[in-house]
């Protein structure tokens, strides 16, 4: 039965994010989930990033401004079977999810 429950977790679909940057000027972003910190992906108004689905989590993204403070997108909760993608987006200095 473990190697069962094994197998579903190695079939889950990849946790993605994108958080709408728009009108913001951009350094870098970050993912950080199950303890590990990703580069996200920087296309546009988009910044994004996927992770590995190993178990549920919770985390954050930080947007790290050109000349300003970095932005932060708390990942409350994350499980298999959620829709995908989380989506946020910034406005005035924050983060919401979408």
């Amino acid at each position: 039965m473990v190697a069962g429950l094994g197998a579903m977790v190695g079939c889950s679909q990849p946790h993605r994010f994108e958080v709408d940057i728009s009108g913001v000027e951009v350094d870098r972003a970050e993912l950080t989930l199950y303890n590990e910190t990703t580069a996200m992906t920087h296309e546009g108004n988009i910044v994004s990033a996927e992770r590995a689905n190993r178990a549920d989590g919770s985390g954050q993204i930080a947007i790290y401004r050109v000349g300003g403070e970095p932005i932060i997108c708390p990942i409350g909760y994350v499980s298999s079977g959620e829709s995908e993608p989380h989506r946020f987006v910034t406005r005035n200095g924050t983060c919401q999810p979408v």
